[in-house]
C-alpha cells in the first residue's frame, strides 16, 4: 500500500471512480448517554432503598415469628412446670362443686398458688376438666377477690362452666396434651 492509499485516496479494491470508505473509529461504540448525576443517582438510591427495604421486611417478618414461637415453646414449658405440681390421682378425686375448699381441693391449689408467686409473668394458673356440655374450672389459683375491679370474684368456682374456652383449649382437653394458642387468646 502506498503513502497516497494510506492517506485516503482511491484504493486499488475500491470500483473505478469510488473511494474506499474506512469504518469509523466510533462506528462500533454503544449508543452512549450523557450521563446526568442528579436522576443517575436518585435511580441508584431509589434501587438501595427499595432493596434494602424488602431485605428489612423479611428479616422483621422472620424475627417475628421466631419471637413468638419462643413466646409459644416458654408457655409450653411453663405448662409443663405447672402440670407437674398437680396431682393426677388427688385431681380426678374432685367430682362436685361442694368439695369446694376441701382437703383434696387445697392439696392441689397449694402448690398452683405457690407456682404462681414464683413465676410473676403468669396471672392465673387454673385447671379444668371438659365434659358433656363443656369445658368446665376445676382448681383455679387465683384469690376469691374481685382484685380488677369488674365486679366479678378472680376465682372460677369448682366445675365452673367456661363458656369462652378456646378452640385450642378444647383439643388440648380433647387429646390430653399441652398446646398453645397462635396469638394470645383474650376472653
Amino acid at each position: 500500500m502506498s503513502a497516497a492509499q494510506h492517506r485516503g485516496s482511491p484504493s486499488a479494491d475500491a470500483p473505478p471512480g469510488q473511494e474506499a470508505t474506512k469504518p469509523r473509529a466510533d462506528a462500533f461504540a454503544p449508543d452512549v448517554r450523557p450521563i446526568r448525576p442528579a436522576r443517575d443517582g436518585l435511580l441508584v438510591a431509589a434501587a438501595i432503598l427499595f432493596v434494602t427495604s424488602i431485605a428489612a421486611l423479611l428479616l422483621y417478618q422472620r424475627a417475628a415469628e421466631a419471637q413468638r414461637a419462643e413466646v409459644r415453646s416458654h408457655l409450653l414449658r411453663l405448662t409443663h412446670a405447672a402440670a407437674s405440681v398437680v396431682d393426677g390421682d388427688l385431681h380426678r378425686t374432685l367430682v362436685s362443686p361442694e368439695q369446694l375448699d376441701s382437703e383434696a381441693y387445697n392439696r392441689i391449689l397449694n402448690p398452683l398458688r405457690s407456682f404462681l408467686r414464683h413465676t410473676p409473668d403468669v396471672k392465673y394458673v387454673y385447671t379444668a376438666v371438659l365434659r358433656d356440655d363443656g369445658v368446665h374450672f376445676v382448681v383455679d389459683s387465683a384469690l376469691p377477690v374481685d382484685g380488677d375491679g369488674d365486679g366479678v370474684i378472680d376465682q372460677a368456682g369448682l366445675f365452673e362452666r367456661y363458656d369462652d374456652a378456646d378452640p385450642y383449649m378444647l383439643v388440648a382437653l380433647r387429646e390430653n396434651r399441652a398446646l398453645t394458642t397462635p396469638a394470645p387468646y383474650s376472653d
